[in-house]
């Protein structure tokens, strides 16, 4: 059935006038060619998402601060953006009771406990201290937390899964840009991809905007062929989600990512993450790899116990690794025994460990230094 009522208010930025809008009767969707109409070149921020219930459970956000933004971002159609700080609804509820709250949209669907204050109020986060971060709501639902058993929890998320799109491209990297200004992402080989933000959808291109600080945009595809991916450089905020199996080359130095490297594909030859804040270990290095470089991010640990023949470049200093991970990491590179070509270790500089009190560490410094190999370590 269609609805017949406005799903939500919505503030032109740039004179503060307000607007209801409702859904196509073709298809449910939010009416986004009236949106557009409206906010015209301006942005558009959430002051309500109006219950449809009957109920008059409106959730509102009166402070313009606070209110989250909505922009066009086809073919998902409205989506929204934040500021990763406050902005949040409220939803006045009965009895002030805490109430479940399911948020659905192209994330999948996500469910948490809503703390009800005093007034009754039960807060839908919209940031980094709240579930949801971006993305279009399909659907949000409140149940009292006290009438529903995990099973039942479990039944409403599979139901409202159920009625979303096919979301069949997979998200390889989320950026939230540091700085406001022209910014660029260049087109990938390869097919079926997009770079998605709160303006639109960017289809199987290159991506050109000029954004605000804090705006955000998601690569997200497919690959069937060979590929690289590079955003160096680019000042971006955000995590490394996946690397597609198919990618070759991955460069992504010079930025703030956020968050641990993911596992790296099993053909990749060349990846670069150094001068981020990544966290966390350095993976399993898959047979074929050339050149690896992490330097200048904040690193504890090597998931490996080998590294192969054909690697030639590791770069990973300025790090936290601690001895017994140097330790391992040179013990690795001696077992692969690679004694022609390019041959650079370096896991020394700031924050990692000396290797002046082991033995094992110094012994195999001096068999890699005997093999042609530069090695640089921490020996003070």
């Amino acid at each position: 059935s269609s609805y017949s009522d406005s799903l939500i208010t919505v503030r032109r930025i740039d004179n503060i006038t307000e607007r209801d809008f409702g859904a196509l009767r073709i298809n449910n969707y939010l009416d986004t060619i009236a949106f557009k109409s409206f906010i015209g070149a301006s942005s558009g921020a959430i002051v309500a998402l109006l219950d449809q219930t009957g109920n008059g459970r409106d959730a509102v956000q009166s402070t313009a601060a606070n209110q989250p933004l909505l922009a066009l971002a086809n073919p998902y159609g409205a989506r929204l953006s934040n500021d990763f700080s406050n902005d949040r609804l409220l939803a006045t509820l009965p009895n002030n009771t805490n109430y479940r709250v399911f948020i659905s949209g192209w994330f999948g669907t996500q469910s948490y406990i809503g703390t009800t204050n005093t007034a009754g109020q039960t807060t839908i986060p919209f940031g980094s201290t709240g579930v949801l971060t971006t993305g279009d709501i399909s659907t949000v639902i409140y149940y009292p937390e006290n009438q529903l058993d995990s099973t039942q929890i479990q039944e409403i998320i599979t139901e409202l899964n159920s009625r979303l799109p096919d979301y069949s491209l997979t998200d390889i990297l989320r950026i939230r840009w540091g700085t406001a200004g022209a910014k660029t992402l260049s087109a990938l080989t390869g097919t079926n991809y997009q770079y998605i933000d709160r303006f639109g959808t960017i289809n199987n291109a290159a991506y050109s905007r000029t954004v605000s600080a804090k705006d955000w945009v998601i690569l997200r595809g497919t690959f069937s062929t060979a590929t690289s991916i590079s955003v160096t450089g680019l000042n971006i905020q955000g995590q490394l989600v996946s690397i597609p199996n198919n990618i070759t080359v991955f460069q992504c130095h010079l930025n703030q990512l956020t968050g641990a490297i993911p596992t790296l594909p099993s053909g990749i030859t060349t990846f670069r993450c150094d001068a981020n804040q990544l966290t966390g270990a350095i993976p399993t290095l898959p047979s074929g790899i050339t050149l690896f470089r992490c330097t200048d991010n904040q690193l504890t640990s090597f998931l490996g116990t080998t590294v192969p023949i054909t690697l030639g470049e590791f770069q990973a200093q300025n790090n936290l690794l601690p001895l017994s991970e140097i330790e391992k990491i040179l013990a690795a590179f001696v077992a692969a025994n690679r004694t022609t070509g390019t041959r650079i270790l370096n896991i020394g500089g700031t924050g990692n460990a000396s290797i002046v009190s082991s033995a094992a560490a110094i012994a195999n410094v001096d068999t890699l230094r005997a093999r042609g190999w530069t090695v640089t370590v921490n020996e003070i």
